[in-house]
């Protein structure tokens, strides 16, 4: 999918990413992309025979991230973390001039949390919930590096090497990722 949106800038945004929502709740009919410095959320249920867009992040530049183009996409568990009278569904977004992870609320159209210091591009996200009441965001990087976070309270669970890993993938309970 290509999609031309200025003609004056000639900015073209090529898919990078797909994510479904395959996670427990009533998210289960959205899907995301991104290109460049945008991720768009879907409804593929609600519409008939059509696909419509739900909510749309543009990563740009702030006090708190760099802005840039995103890389990667990843549904994480909004179970008890958001409160919205509808409920709620959490995309991870990553990439930019940082290389920062955002946790974006398609409900509230806002950024929840922040995710920073990985040292390379990102390459892809992939997520699980833990047996003890956690939430997990693995993070792979162009150098090799995955660092798996507890999104939830933004700490480093741990960090390992998976020198020339190309995509990941969690299992459900997060204590296991597959390079």
């Amino acid at each position: 999918v290509r999609v031309q949106c200025n003609p004056t800038t000639k900015l073209e945004r090529s898919v990078r990413a797909l994510a479904f929502n395959y996670l427990p709740g009533d998210c289960g009919n959205l899907f995301a992309t991104c290109g460049g410095d945008f991720a768009t959320v879907y409804d593929d249920e609600h519409f008939g025979d059509n696909v419509a867009v739900v909510s749309q992040f543009k990563n740009e530049k702030t006090t708190h991230v760099g802005g840039g183009e995103l890389s990667c996409v990843c549904w994480v568990d909004a179970r008890g973390f958001t409160t919205h009278e509808f409920g709620d569904a959490l995309l991870a977004v990553g990439g930019g001039e940082d290389n920062v992870v955002q946790i974006f609320s398609v409900a509230e159209a806002k950024v929840m949390r922040l995710l920073k210091g990985h040292s390379g591009k990102l390459v892809a996200l992939a997520s699980g919930a833990g047996d003890d009441g956690g939430a997990y965001l693995a993070v792979l990087a162009t150098n090799g590096t995955v660092t798996v976070w507890d999104w939830r309270h933004a700490s480093v669970r741990t960090v390992f090497t998976a020198p020339g890993a190309l995509s990941m993938e969690m299992n459900d309970q997060g204590d296991v990722v597959y390079t």
